[in-house]
């Protein structure tokens, strides 16, 4: 059976952001997961190779801002962790103004799916440090 290009273009969207397997991908678009496996070593999908492109952009991002400021990128943690220490909460609004996105109304980390963690007003100053390292 022949699938629209289109078809095939969202399938390879969906498996490079790193999000879909490939019997996700089959339900989704109802495509034999056989077929789906022949396209992806024909075509040479990576799995997850916009997930890169996109995470190594904004990191490039973060870095222009930062020396915009005048802010070595190693001076940036320490500058939040000195806020952090005065008042959690503002903290991390230094942060997210830093990186130059809105702070959201209801805080909270989220896990690699996005889902919650924890919200941040319930976060301790060792926790909220310790996942402001990790970004």
């Amino acid at each position: 059976m022949a699938y629209k290009t289109t078809t095939w273009a969202k399938a390879k969207a969906d498996y490079e952001s790193g999000n879909f397997i490939v019997a996700q991908l089959q339900k989704k678009y109802r495509i034999h997961t056989s077929t789906i496996d022949k396209r992806i070593a024909t075509y040479k999908w990576i799995k997850g190779a916009s997930k890169k492109k996109i995470q190594e952009r904004i990191q490039e991002t973060m870095k222009e801002k930062f020396a915009r400021l005048g802010l070595p990128e190693d001076k940036v943690l320490e500058k939040v962790k000195e806020v952090i220490d005065e008042n959690p909460k503002a903290g991390l609004d230094y942060y997210f103004k830093l990186v130059g996105s809105y702070a959201p109304m209801k805080r909270e980390i989220t896990g690699k799916d996005g889902s919650a963690l924890l919200p941040t007003s319930k976060m301790t100053k060792e926790e909220l440090i310790k996942q402001l390292e990790a970004l």
